[in-house]
């Protein structure tokens, strides 16, 4: 039984999303099992270095073949020359040929060579490439003259000519290169890469050219690069989609698919976008920064792009003519474009088309309301991971009811003394409701001399009285509200001084206070492995105010982050580090510490714990490589099938494994597993079978063994032939 092995990188169904949260990744080996009288011999096609060239057929034996036409250029390397089976294939002027035609009847392996552009061994101004290209090593100098004609080699390779073809001069005629003479080719040597007895030419990359005059071609790319990418040949004509381009990239965002430089799409429903076709067009999918606002009016650019395709709009403009300007409306969650109506005694609606609504995105809840009912209430989709920042209710009293605090998820939010912020910002992971309770400012429930406002506002219960002194300073609770004293910070008489005017309460503005800077609720998030990205928000109170993240294992917070300035506002800020390099199965800790000139804040401590070790990450930071998709000796393993089968990532050219016989003449596959993969449980080995390499499926595949140390799989080949294929999958 003769065993082939056809091995790719191939991502199952479902991987994409999967990465996006990085979850499920899997990978697989394709190997083919037939037998012996089937006339198929494997030839595959490889490059050194990995990654230009990888192929694998199975011809028939004896069959005319040839290899593919390796690139002459792929980044900094230049194409030499092909060997099969280890043997240089030249033409007739003994330079390497490309491509290679052979009949084939073994099993072949051809490899393309490459040599780096600037490498030059033998230092005399020939590059290595062009030397073993044409002359089958380094054996020229730059003043030799290979083919005699009385142009050097050096002189051939600056005028791109080849050094292995006799070039003759001749009066009269056009060239391509500007010399005292057009230069004629003598004919009858043979090089597939020149055109002779006609005008010379430089050889430029190929390109894709439509000649049929029924087609054109449909190109689609982003500003910035990157974003999208497609290209396609459609019908002259033709009305097709373009590419649903991602709202959100990275920190940019969608604002519009434009052609010719005139904005094809009309929001809000402007995606698929629909495109006649009749001459070859470029699409580009503009986004813009989400944080980018040049012209400095309160409005983001990418706002003013999508909505209104210009940036003549601002903060104050009303372009629905609504009566709404564009900050209400985007305060309120309005449509910018749709003209918003009240109804006298009914509720308020917006006119405007339907939209289809996907459950799969990341916006979530955010739910503003108010004890008692009816005083606030709103509830708006935001996006998770994003810094949230409830309305300022500083002295605010609605329906003869005072306001006396905020709570988020239930969670009461204080300053540092415990009163009640009026207000505050944090980073929302979940759905999350805050509630603003309001008071009756005379009520006095206990009848303890103190109003229920009072004690809700800075204790948040009423369980204090009149002769309370919560905050030792030698002053009771009712001596601090008739001097108009804070009953949460420490007043120290001190004799002499101005006198003053008793004078009723009034709201003060926490920047007049010289507050020291308020932080809010910290986050974390898994990014990958042991990388965690941490999030806290901070109010500066109007001082100008830097902050850090300090952490450590243990409770020890002996490690921090680099400072962050957060400006001198008096909206909260706020600051993200990703954490890196962390140890497995470890507890850590971190705060935000926030520091201006009215002193220093310290934020609650949140603890995330980290994967314990021996999975994947651990063996990726000792071989120094990146992701489970990713192949960096470019030898077509992944490292997830590096990580399964327990191969080096770093070392290319690996030993294909090998389907053999069992006892009963059933074709096995047999593989090893990394030491360290084998005792991962996220990691799923299943061996399946096909015999078209589209549909695949485990009947017939008996697992004889899947341990820590193998998975060994048994399958009755058919009358012809089958392939096996190893799925590697990997859990989030």
């Amino acid at each position: 039984m003769n065993a082939f092995i056809h091995h790719v990188s191939k991502l199952r169904a479902g991987r994409n999303a999967a990465l996006a949260c990085h979850g499920l990744a899997g990978f697989a080996l394709i190997l083919l099992a037939q037998h012996s009288s089937a006339q198929n011999v494997e030839f595959t096609q490889t490059s050194s270095p990995a990654g230009i060239v990888n192929q694998t057929t199975f011809p028939q034996n004896g069959a005319a073949v040839a290899t593919v036409s390796a690139p002459l250029t792929s980044g900094t390397n230049r194409f030499t020359h092909w060997t099969i089976n280890g043997v240089r294939m030249n033409n007739a002027s003994g330079s390497g040929t490309n491509p290679a035609a052979f009949t084939i009847t073994v099993p072949t392996s051809a490899i393309a060579n490459y040599l780096p552009v600037s490498q030059d061994s033998d230092v005399d101004t020939l590059p290595d490439w062009f030397e073993v290209r044409h002359f089958a090593g380094l054996t020229q100098g730059p003043d030799g003259d290979f083919d005699a004609d009385g142009f050097s080699n050096g002189l051939e390779l600056s005028l791109g000519q080849h050094p292995g073809v006799f070039d003759e001069r001749q009066p009269g005629g056009n060239s391509r290169r500007r010399i005292a003479s057009t230069l004629n080719v003598v004919p009858g040597v043979a090089d597939p890469s020149f055109i002779y007895g006609g005008t010379s030419r430089r050889r430029a990359p190929s390109l894709t050219v439509v000649l049929d005059s029924g087609f054109v071609r449909l190109v689609e790319t982003s500003d910035p690069d990157g974003i999208v990418t497609n290209s396609r040949v459609v019908t002259t004509g033709t009305t097709v989609n373009l590419s649903i381009a991602p709202a959100l990239f990275s920190g940019f965002r969608f604002t519009g698919w434009l052609v010719g430089g005139q904005r094809l799409d009309i929001p809000p429903q402007n995606q698929p976008t629909l495109i006649t076709v009749t001459q070859d067009t470029l699409a580009v999918a503009r986004y813009i920064s989400d944080t980018m606002d040049s012209d400095e009016d309160g409005i983001m650019d990418w706002i003013e792009w999508y909505h209104f395709n210009s940036l003549e709009n601002s903060a104050a403009s009303d372009p629905d003519e609504d009566g709404l300007s564009i900050s209400v409306e985007l305060f309120r969650g309005y449509s910018l474009l749709a003209q918003d109506l009240p109804d006298p005694g009914g509720t308020s609606r917006r006119r405007g088309v339907l939209l289809d609504v996907s459950a799969t995105n990341t916006r979530i809840p955010f739910r503003l309301t108010s004890n008692p009912a009816t005083i606030l209430e709103q509830t708006t989709l935001v996006t998770a991971g994003s810094l949230q920042t409830v309305p300022d209710r500083t002295g605010h009293v609605a329906s003869g009811y005072r306001f006396a605090g905020w709570d988020l998820n239930g969670v009461r939010q204080s300053d540092p003394s415990g009163a009640a912020l009026n207000q505050f910002s944090f980073i929302i992971q979940q759905a999350s409701t805050a509630t603003a309770t309001y008071v009756l400012p005379t009520a006095d429930s206990d009848g303890d001399g103190i109003t229920d406002w009072h004690e809700t506002y800075y204790y948040g219960t009423i369980q204090n009285n009149s002769t309370s002194d919560t905050d030792g300073d030698g002053f009771t609770y009712a001596a601090e509200v008739f001097r108009g004293q804070s009953p949460r910070v420490t007043d120290t008489p001190t004799a002499g001084g101005s006198s003053r005017r008793r004078a009723p309460l009034l709201p003060v503005n926490a920047i007049l206070l010289n507050l020291p800077p308020a932080i809010g609720v910290a986050f974390f998030t898994q990014v990958s492995g042991n990388e965690y990205l941490i999030s806290c928000g901070a109010n500066p109170f109007g001082s100008a105010t830097s902050a850090y993240f300090e952490y450590g294992e243990d409770m020890a917070f002996d490690l921090q982050t680099p400072v962050r300035q957060l400006g001198n506002g008096l909206q909260a800020q706020g600051i993200h580090e990703i954490l890196a390099g962390l140890q497995s199965g470890t507890t850590y800790q971190f705060r935000l510490v926030a520091t201006n000139g009215n002193g220093t804040s310290i934020g609650q401590t949140t603890t995330f714990t980290t994967p314990n070790g021996g999975g994947y990450q651990d063996w990726a930071d000792l071989h120094e490589v990146g992701g489970p998709d990713e192949d960096e000796e470019q030898d077509g393993w992944v490292n997830l099938l590096e990580y399964a089968l327990g191969t080096d990532p770093r070392a290319g050219g690996h030993d294909r494994p090998s389907i053999t016989s069992n006892a009963v003449g059933q074709a096995r596959l047999n593989l090893s597993k990394g030491e360290a993969a084998g005792l991962d449980p996220r990691l799923h080995y299943s061996v399946q079978a096909s015999t078209n390499l589209l549909s695949w499926s485990t009947a017939g595949v008996t697992v004889v063994e899947d341990s820590t140390t193998a998975i060994i799989a048994d399958y009755t080949l058919p009358a012809d032939r089958v392939f096996l294929r190893l799925s590697v999958t990997m859990d989030p």
